[in-house]
């Protein structure tokens, strides 16, 4: 038998020489450190000597073996050159550190083991320079995949896309961006400016994309929602796990989720959870116009970890100084997001999508001014649409750009309000002038200092309504059903099921009204109704109002 000297291997030999670190560790470690099932039979049996405080030896061991029938054939020989390879090692040390470092299955291959490859296939005879840096970029490819996983972009499959997850860091990178490249290059103690480095960069890029151990993913961002279970991320190798009635910090990759590094939360802590709308100056001195209005962004805020499939947009509307585009940064703010605040502009529809295919929140401030493509895009996006463009002019490879992100769009003069189709949406708040603290800085200070236990009582709150099966009123949000259903059983978790339901009736009947206000015919039939000395007939007043009039026009 060919042994190869592994780490459990070297471990194992050391406990046949009576070594006293090995035993102990042999005490406290367990199947799961074994994958090979040779390795785990002898394991089983040191340790079931150890545990008896009978001595562990080549003959103890054998009939152990055959005492338990477990005993094979190749025992024998396979014991004798453990024993072997054991009175070779001098120190079981960094073997032991070596193994303590395997988590999730994923072995976490040492810079020392990597590096000393390398040397010894450059420093090999008989091979040319192109043979030697080929092979070392093939022994890169073997110490990653066993440190972490190769994954692609299951849509786009291109190298600017493939990515690394470290399994010990539990980051996902990808291979192209300066910050796994860097790493690499420290990893490897080889300078990115040499050809070895190329090389292996050229390999590793080949592996992820097309090699037999990657497969097509597409990254999370910020969070995400699966089956009874939302995600948030908490820096960029850890995730919040909220479900039914339970709430617990976990890594990433943890239930196949793996969040981009770079596109997740600033780290955050559960702590004693508090409402942001009662300690937040920002959220608390909201001045709706409307008495549903708070309780409405309320529901807004709380459903962005969810993530659902259609996502209704949030429409701030209210004179200067209403404090709408401060409020929809200050929602961001809260949850550690990018601060996305898109200009609307007639050429900026390629813009749009891309910050919708990013995650988190997207902000279209000052839509005051009619722009051809926002209704229809937004419209789309809100029923989980998506946009498909040509990656390069020059060529017919397409990209799909989808709607992964929340929006919230702020005006003074909301026209785009007047199409129907994209009204129907809409989560509509109308604002007034802001009252109290509006000092920019002051706000952002009370906001960093809540994060913690506003997301801690984001969580909280999910995780009691996603256990939460009772039943919820139908009609509530006839195009998002789904958010409506939700946002019900979130007023529940938060004790306000009535004023949430009231909440999510008022938004439903107001997006007719929202709509007619800014259609230039709507808008002047209003005020020829609300003039005293004018009759209107063929339909009363609250008729005109649900918008039954439309099927008329």
């Amino acid at each position: 038998m060919n042994l190869h000297p592994t780490h459990q291997r070297a471990i194992l030999g050391r406990v046949l020489c009576e070594d006293t670190a090995a035993i102990g560790w042999l005490k406290a470690a367990s199947t799961s450190n074994f994958p090979d099932p040779l390795e785990r039979d002898i394991f089983k049996v040191m340790r079931q000597l150890a545990a008896g405080g009978e001595p562990i030896n080549l003959v103890s061991i054998v009939e152990a073996g055959k005492k338990a029938g477990d005993w094979q054939m190749e025992w024998d020989r396979f014991l004798a050159e453990l024993f072997s390879l054991g009175m070779t090692i001098s120190d079981v040390g960094p073997h032991i550190r070596a193994i303590a470092e395997v988590k999730d299955g994923v072995s976490v291959s040492s810079e020392a083991d990597i590096r000393g490859a390398l040397i010894q296939i450059l420093n090999s005879k008989g091979l040319s320079k192109v043979e030697q840096k080929t092979q070392a970029g093939s022994a890169v490819v073997e110490a990653l995949l066993q440190r972490g996983k190769f994954y692609f972009h299951a849509e786009r499959k291109d190298f600017a896309s493939s990515m690394f997850f470290d399994g010990q860091r539990k980051t996902l990178l990808r291979i192209q961006s300066d910050k796994f490249l860097s790493w690499l290059a420290g990893w490897l103690s080889v300078n990115r400016t040499d050809s070895l480095f190329t090389y292996a960069k050229s390999a590793v890029e080949d592996a992820a994309l097309s090699g037999q151990a990657t497969r097509g993913i597409i990254p999370e961002s910020f969070f995400c929602s699966r089956a009874s279970a939302v995600y948030l991320s908490c820096g960029d190798g850890r995730i919040m796990k909220v479900t039914p009635g339970k709430v617990e910090m976990t890594d990433n990759g943890a239930d196949g989720i793996l969040f981009a590094a770079g596109r997740t939360l600033p780290a955050w802590k559960i702590t004693e959870p508090k409402d942001p709308f009662s300690t937040c100056s920002l959220f608390r001195n909201v001045n709706c116009a409307a008495a549903h209005g708070l309780d409405l962004i309320r529901l807004f805020f709380l459903s962005l970890p969810t993530c659902p499939t259609c996502k209704p947009p949030l429409s701030l509307s209210g004179d200067v100084g209403s404090g709408k585009t401060r409020l929809a940064r200050g929602i961001a703010e809260i949850y550690g997001l990018p601060e996305v605040v898109n200009k609307v502009e007639e050429t900026g529809e390629g813009d749009f999508w891309v910050s919708m295919d990013s995650g988190g929140l997207v902000i279209l401030d000052n839509a005051d001014t009619k722009t051809s493509w926002l209704a229809d895009a937004l419209a789309a996006a809100a029923t989980g649409g998506c946009k498909e463009k040509r990656r390069l002019y020059s060529d017919s490879d397409t990209v799909r750009l989808r709607a992964r992100s929340w929006v919230a769009v702020t005006s003074a003069n909301p026209t785009f309000a007047s199409d129907s189709g994209l009204a129907d949406r809409l989560l509509v708040t109308r604002m007034n002038r802001r009252e109290g603290e509006t000092a920019d800085a002051v706000l952002s200070e009370e906001i960093q200092a809540n994060r913690d236990a506003a997301l801690s009582w984001v969580v909280q709150t999910i995780s009691a309504a996603l256990a939460d099966v009772g039943p919820v009123p139908k009609g509530l949000n006839s195009r998002h059903p789904d958010f409506a259903a939700f946002g019900v059983r979130l007023g529940r978790a938060m004790g306000r099921e009535q004023e949430a339901i009231k909440t999510l009736r008022a938004a439903e009947a107001d997006k007719a009204a929202f709509c007619i206000e800014h259609d230039v015919v709507g808008a002047a039939l209003i005020n020829l109704i609300q003039l005293e000395s004018t009759e209107f007939s063929g339909c009363d007043k609250a008729g005109f109002w649900h918008g039954d009039w439309v099927s008329n026009v």
